[in-house]
């Protein structure tokens, strides 16, 4: 809730507890079993960014923060909670949202072109081998130094049969190429394609830009939602698009050091999909992107399960930390349990482990960065009640949005620019011209 210029996220009978918007790029983590209150959180998190002028993007998991488009219901639990936290000034609200879906069903279609992901991280996709990833880097390259554009699989189909083709040029310049390889990259390419996954690569890419924006009427930031909830299915394509999406932040803006408050905020549930069979050349990359995502003005928050889902090094990095209940029965419980009360730093007045398994719906343990860049002593509170409806979005609400919205002209369109799959097929066409010439010098 954003009153008095203040972000207020929960609170307690002895104090309010704000996150200080200069410190909001220093990252967070918010983290509970299922049913305890990891949504709301992210809810009153993204509300009160957004009324503070911050764009954020969200993953929808399970569709219930889609709802954020929608005024809030004043129900008796929400009324006993605004004043059992004596919140003046709480009113419901709607807030201003944008729809994303990568398969264009439940919002406007987010798509990368192929030549924008690196050979590491398309590898990630297609779970290719060593040598399946040089012959795919070798096929990148090619497209790169003779500029054949490549956007989609069809561009990639082509140039990966193009090299082999014309192994015996290219494997003098650029290393060996097999038949075994590429045909083996063929078959996980349309092993991709039979899941629909391959509509996520095309044109026109997700400019950042368009994260970017504020309502036109209360100046608001955008709640930018990307509707995950087949997209996480596939959690080798979801992960990837997310480390896709920050590495192109990262790469794309500018440095802009300490600023009063970060241009975009992510949220990126179920984290712990991003580490499952994460090598460690890519944990060492998204690593350095979430030390340095900060100067460029760039908040992430983290949400799993437990702390324990998430390495060390990172999880280090995510200074304001929300913690709901964790059950612990069985010994790795336990251990979870412990990870996450050492995470905070200790208040003398709270046994920060004892109380991670006594806390209620909607309660948690909370610390912030405060002005230093320091963690505050961790504190037992309860999250504030989210403005907005709680569930999922009304379907014909969330299609008026995507229709009114001044995306749908940008990206819910076909765009077919020239790339490898035409130039190479051009190429195709001059040779079988010029061979009965050939023949007929013979």
């Amino acid at each position: 809730m954003y009153i008095d210029k203040k972000l207020i996220i929960a609170k307690n009978e002895e104090k309010e507890l704000s996150i200080i918007p200069s410190m909001i790029n220093r990252h967070g983590v918010i983290t509970g079993a299922t049913g305890t209150g990891k949504t709301i959180s992210v809810k009153v998190l993204a509300e009160t960014f957004s009324a503070a002028h911050i764009p954020v993007l969200i993953t929808d998991i399970k569709g219930d923060v889609s709802s954020l488009c929608e005024e809030g219901v004043s129900s008796d639990s929400i009324s006993k909670r605004v004043e059992k936290l004596k919140l003046d000034g709480f009113n419901v609200s709607k807030f201003p949202t944008q729809f994303f879906d990568v398969y264009g069903k439940t919002g406007h279609k987010l798509r990368a072109r192929i030549d924008s992901f690196s050979s590491t991280l398309l590898s990630r996709i297609l779970k290719l081998s060593d040598s399946q990833v040089g012959n795919l880097n070798i096929a990148l390259k090619v497209a790169h130094d003779e500029n054949m554009p490549l956007i989609d699989f069809k561009d990639l189909k082509i140039i990966l049969n193009y090299i082999l083709e014309n192994k015996d040029t290219y494997s003098m310049k650029y290393g060996s190429i097999t038949t075994q390889s590429i045909s083996t990259i063929n078959r996980k390419l349309l092993e991709f394609e039979n899941t629909n996954a391959d509509m996520f690569f095309g044109e026109p890419e997700l400019n950042l830009n368009d994260l970017m924006k504020y309502d036109g009427d209360t100046g608001y930031g955008m709640i930018n939602i990307l509707d995950s909830v087949e997209l996480s299915k596939d959690y080798n394509l979801y992960s990837t698009l997310m480390l896709w999406l920050l590495n192109k932040i990262y790469e794309t803006f500018p440095e802009v050091g300490d600023l009063e408050k970060p241009k975009l905020v992510l949220f990126i549930d179920e984290a712990h999909l991003l580490f499952d069979d994460m090598n460690s050349d890519v944990l060492k990359k998204f690593t350095q992107i979430i030390k340095l995502i900060r100067s460029k003005g760039v908040g992430v928050f983290l949400i799993s399960q437990s702390p324990s889902d998430i390495p060390e090094d990172i999880l280090s990095q995510l200074g304001n930390r929300i913690q709901h209940n964790l059950k612990a029965y069985t010994p790795n419980e336990m251990k979870s349990v412990k990870i996450a009360a050492k995470s905070f730093r200790e208040n003398p007045n709270l046994d920060t482990e004892k109380s991670i398994s006594e806390l209620s719906t909607g309660e948690a343990l909370v610390s912030f960065i405060n002005e230093l860049g320091q963690p505050e002593i961790v504190e037992r509170a309860f999250i504030l009640p989210p403005q907005s409806k709680i569930g999922v979005v009304d379907e014909i609400t969330r299609q008026n949005i995507i229709n009114k919205s001044d995306l749908k002209s940008t990206y819910d369109v076909t765009i077919d620019n020239i790339s490898a799959y035409e130039l190479i097929n051009k190429q195709n066409e001059l040779k079988q011209k010029e061979q009965p010439k050939e023949e007929i010098k013979k």
